[in-house]
């Protein structure tokens, strides 16, 4: 992790549309990358236990370092297809 991120200078926000997900095999596939990711052993009965599971389609990120010395001029963005 870069020293920016740690410091909380660089941040992305992100516009998009949220759907409910209660297909297993997508559950599965988020869980298969979350674990490894965070040391974590979630379950497909942990997840529906902790709720509802959201999928973010997203239309645009916008990323900004802000850092003082690299504010200006560092906003990025990034704009998706609605496919």
């Amino acid at each position: 992790m870069s020293r920016e991120w740690q410091r909380g200078y660089l941040s992305r926000s992100l516009e998009g549309v949220a759907e409910t997900v209660s297909d297993p095999a997508t559950i599965l596939k988020f869980i298969e990358a979350y674990n490894p990711k965070y040391n974590w052993d979630l379950t497909p009965e942990t997840v529906r236990a902790l709720g509802y599971v959201f999928a973010v389609r997203p239309r645009k990120v916008i990323g900004i370092d802000a850092s003082p010395e690299e504010f200006q001029g560092s906003a990025t963005r990034w704009e998706f297809d609605e496919d």
